[in-house]
């Protein structure tokens, strides 16, 4: 890989990254648990790109590695996860055992299968081959975002929130930037379009917030 290879397929999401560690480490006005919950999504995508980098950089060896094959497993099983914490914070409360159980569990499946050669193996010469499972994980990624997307309809029917309007936008952004990569091999447009989702998706749920605080300040700045 070169260096121009590098700062093409990197720039743009680690800028958004940046950007969202300032944000998550200097906004005093987020609570603790929404806090933790990006903090995680941003470890997430920091370690997804971090693994696509160094898997790149085994893809050049003459022969294939377990380092490579671990790799390619931590890429592919991180990013499910990153719509899934999003759908913790629309939820915003404690949910049922079983419910956390059933909504894991496709993550659970899609890390496991990427271990084994239903989902992927390399041949002697180093070359990926797709087995059956081999779009498992996007397909667990497409299933917690049409998770999201029915959440944030409903809410934005009953409760009117202005992150619902911006996580349906989140989620129409993320699925063009996901067909762009699979059609033509844009190979950084999904990792930036999550980073910077994220970055969007955090600023509506802050604004939605100060939007409620503020009748409460008024009313009180009324009373003095």
């Amino acid at each position: 890989m070169t260096a121009e290879e590098f700062i093409a397929n990197n720039l743009a999401p680690i800028m958004g990254l940046l950007f969202l560690l300032m944000t998550i480490v200097k906004n005093d006005t987020m609570d603790l648990p929404d806090r933790k919950l990006f903090l995680h999504i941003w470890i997430f995508e920091l370690l997804e790109l971090t693994a696509y980098n160094l898997e790149l950089v085994t893809a050049s060896y003459d022969h294939p590695t377990n380092m490579r094959i671990f790799l390619s497993a931590l890429g592919y099983s991180l990013r499910p996860l990153i719509p899934y914490i999003l759908i913790k914070l629309i939820k915003r409360v404690e949910d049922k055992k079983i419910y956390e159980v059933l909504l894991i569990l496709p993550w659970v499946l899609s890390f496991s299968a990427f271990f084994t050669d239903i989902a992927y193996s390399y041949d002697a010469q180093n070359v990926f081959h797709r087995g059956p499972l081999g779009y498992f994980c996007q397909v667990i990624t497409v299933l917690y975002m049409f998770i999201l997307m029915i959440r944030a309809i409903r809410s934005h029917i009953f409760e009117k929130r202005i992150e619902s309007k911006v996580l349906l936008l989140v989620m129409a952004y993320i699925t063009v930037a996901m067909v762009l990569e699979a059609a033509f091999g844009i190979r950084s447009i999904g990792r930036t379009s999550m980073v910077y989702s994220t970055v969007f998706f955090m600023f509506a749920l802050q604004t939605n917030k100060l939007r409620k605080m503020i009748p409460a300040v008024s009313e009180n700045e009324a009373l003095k």
